[in-house]
């Protein structure tokens, strides 16, 4: 739904669940970009990780220093590591990565959160409770509810846990840019929406940001045929985001209730 939605907006790219290497570039090959970012998080692969990182930022480094001999050098131990690499070692991958008309870049990853579930109720209780009491104390102060667009734990602990697993990539592609490996620097979102429709921080981000790459691609066009303005348009096409994944949330919790309640008979 993302990547449709993206599409509408102009992205001149919207790639779903693309390898690292396909997202640094800077001639990144598959299997570096294996050793750089391992999808399962074991002690060996974190350790091979870190030096596969160390060795791109020490080669690219020299690189941009003119130390061609010493660039090289790192650029073979690079090789080298990612080549010993073992043949079922998978690439982390996102959910989807973005390019708008512009050339700004973002990286996506969704995630579900059941804010009722055994794990999360506790918390979300008490932080509903908050909420309440800081809705109250706001009303009677006459002052904004400091807690108002604060997410639920569940959500924020699961945008916590996406920006630590996705960071390096993002402070990659920020080393690239800065020794002239890319032209621009990759910018990490958590999409995390609760089974009941909150929306995090990250994935308010997104919506916005896709509006404002559709506005500037209706403004772009000119005068409509239809008379309808980009700022018509523009609102518009942001409800019509939020109803989407909306949707989309309802449909596939729907079908978990169905598929968990299969089998069952009820009297």
């Amino acid at each position: 739904m993302i990547l449709k939605a993206s599409k509408e907006a102009g992205c001149t790219t919207a790639k779903r669940e693309p390898e690292t290497y396909m997202i640094l570039g800077a001639g990144i090959t598959r299997k570096q970009g294996h050793a750089l970012f391992p999808k399962q998080q074991t002690n060996t692969a974190k350790a091979t990780a870190a030096r596969a990182q160390d060795l791109l930022v020490a080669a690219t480094t020299a690189q941009r220093r003119g130390n061609e001999a010493e660039a090289a050098e790192k650029w073979n131990k690079l090789k080298e590591l990612s080549d010993n690499l073992a043949d079922d070692i998978q690439n982390r991958r996102p959910d989807a990565y973005l390019i708008a008309p512009s050339g700004e870049e973002r990286i996506i990853d969704v995630s579900v959160r059941h804010i009722t579930s055994p794990t999360y109720v506790d918390k979300t209780c008490k932080f509903m409770c908050k909420l309440r009491t800081a809705h109250a104390t706001a009303l009677q102060n006459g002052t904004a509810n400091p807690l108002l667009r604060k997410p639920t734990p569940a959500l924020a602990s699961a945008e916590t846990l996406k920006n630590t697993v996705y960071t390096p990539l993002t402070h990659m592609t920020a080393l690239l840019k800065r020794n002239g490996l890319r032209k621009e620097v990759a910018k990490f979102l958590p999409c995390i929406i609760s089974h009941e429709g909150e929306f995090a921080p990250g994935c308010f981000e997104l919506i916005e940001w896709l509006t404002a790459v559709y506005k500037r691609e209706c403004t772009k066009e000119g005068p409509r045929a239809d008379g309808l303005t980009p700022s018509q348009l523009t609102a518009a096409y942001r409800s019509r985001l939020k109803n989407h994944l909306i949707s989309a949330l309802v449909q596939g919790f729907g079908n978990m209730l169905v598929n968990s309640t299969a089998g069952f008979a009820f009297t």
